[in-house]
């Protein structure tokens, strides 16, 4: 067995078996590609040297244009709506400058209170840049009292009580401590009937949820590309401007990139801007972090997308079914999580060679029905933080451990080779991802969960 960089304990583990990794709402997997791209581009910069930049199909000046098309279809985008480029804060910041136009009588930012670290510290660098204190330019969104998620009805109705005065509204596509899915047409078309501009943070969505940001008149979005677009740590990030708004008279940082194609190697004074999004970009993109995106989305369109949805929403349900639902799956679940493996034997990842423990055993797993599981002889319940209604969450699930710490279930799912992630104070998240996770995985990880519970409450 190859040396392992968290602590695996041997007598739970079974060394020639795969890792259960649940884990790509925080990093998705390789995909098998990337080391053949990555050594091209070794070797183009090694033999080409500066010829590399105009050379080969990896070539430096048309490195973001590959994977554009793939990204468009991903997210909903028409042709020049989508630019690689940056990092997601970086590309927040891009927008907030064009966007975020405060005046006298509209000069306020609608967040959710519990946003995303790095968001809230960008648009209160705004509000700041703009001279606005935070207490007066934020209309934060909270969850009622007693509950995690937000309500939709809560949300349309703060925009319609503050919308006169709401300069900008920012919100994730998919919550990164809830899972919550919030529906982007329904919010988006509310704050426009009350004229605020609308951006999506979309780290947690794009790759996880469908979207069609055109259509949904979206006003602008960025995402990362590292989750479930396995496109590896500090991968490019997204950036998607709607048509709309293309040639809008507002401030706009402009660099190198953001000039036009045809005309950027003439070295002129005066920038001629790039179409759509891609007038946003700043400096060339460093290949490495671009090629790794290609090879995921290569992997993504030889799927059929449609079955990658059917399939999540299914995964999803093995993991928050009800006793006796699982009890009827219980005979068939390994022979339909063989069934699983051998279709994605191969299919463009490589699955992490970490052992896990692959024993049938009774399953108990989380009920949805009012949010609350108690496992077989726990005292202590657990809390299902994401809505269990599947329009309103990816294939991101958030449980709360009540009755025992978060770091201590997610160190001991560690010991047994289970790939987690935990958000404090008390959440661990698990996501059963289609494009590699199988009904297998999902069986054992929920078993190992009960036996940690079980560990914890006895």
């Amino acid at each position: 067995m190859k040396p392992l960089i968290f602590p695996v304990q041997m007598d739970l583990v079974r060394p020639e078996e795969d890792a259960i990794y649940m884990c790509s709402n925080s990093l998705g997997l390789k995909p098998e590609k990337v080391d053949e791209y990555m050594n091209e581009l070794l070797d183009m910069w090694a033999n080409w040297g500066v010829l590399f930049q105009f050379e080969g199909r990896f070539a430096g000046r048309d490195i973001d244009l590959p994977p554009r098309g793939a990204m468009e279809r991903m997210v909903g985008g028409l042709p020049y709506e989508v630019a690689l480029m940056n990092g997601l804060t970086v590309n927040l910041h891009c927008a907030l400058i064009h966007f975020y136009r405060p005046s006298r009588e509209r000069f306020k930012i609608l967040i959710e209170s519990q946003a995303f670290p790095s968001d809230m510290y960008a648009v209160k660098s705004h509000l700041s840049m703009h001279g606005i204190k935070d207490e007066e330019g934020l209309v934060l969104l909270r969850p009622r009292a007693n509950e995690q998620t937000l309500r939709k009805e809560d949300i349309l109705d703060l925009i319609e009580r503050n919308g006169d005065e709401i300069a900008l509204i920012l919100l994730p596509g998919v919550q990164y401590y809830t899972g919550q899915y919030f529906d982007i047409p329904t919010i988006t078309r509310a704050g426009h009937e009350k004229g605020c501009i609308v951006g999506w943070d979309l780290a947690h969505s794009v790759g996880n949820v469908e979207l069609h940001l055109h259509e949904w008149d979206v006003d602008f979005a960025v995402w990362c590309t590292y989750k479930y677009m396995c496109g590896g740590q500090g991968a490019i990030g997204g950036f998607f401007l709607h048509e709309k708004h293309w040639g809008r008279d507002a401030p706009r940082l402009d660099g190198w990139w953001g000039t036009r194609d045809d005309v950027r190697f003439r070295m002129e004074a005066q920038i001629h801007p790039a179409p759509g999004a891609d007038s946003f970009r700043i400096s060339n993109p460093p290949a490495w972090i671009v090629v790794t995106v290609l090879a995921a989305l290569e992997v993504r369109f030889r799927s059929d997308q449609h079955e990658g949805n059917d399939e999540e929403a299914v995964l999803v349900d093995w993991v928050l079914g009800t006793p006796s639902e699982v009890h009827q799956r219980g005979t068939q679940g390994k022979t339909q999580g063989d069934k699983v493996k051998k279709k994605k034997k191969g299919y463009g990842f490589q699955r992490v060679s970490l052992p896990h423990t692959a024993q049938q055993r009774h399953v108990i797993p989380l009920r949805s029905g009012d949010a609350r599981c108690v496992l077989s002889r726990s005292r202590d319940p657990i809390t299902l933080v994401t809505p269990s209604d599947p329009r309103e969450r990816g294939c991101m699930i958030s449980v709360a451990m009540d009755g025992c710490g978060a770091e201590e279930v997610h160190e001991e799912l560690l010991k047994r080779g289970v790939v987690t992630d935990m958000r404090v104070p008390e959440v661990i998240r698990v996501a059963p991802f289609p494009l590699y996770n199988t009904f297998e995985d999902v069986w054992n990880f929920v078993q190992m969960l009960r036996d940690v519970i079980l560990l914890f409450s006895s």
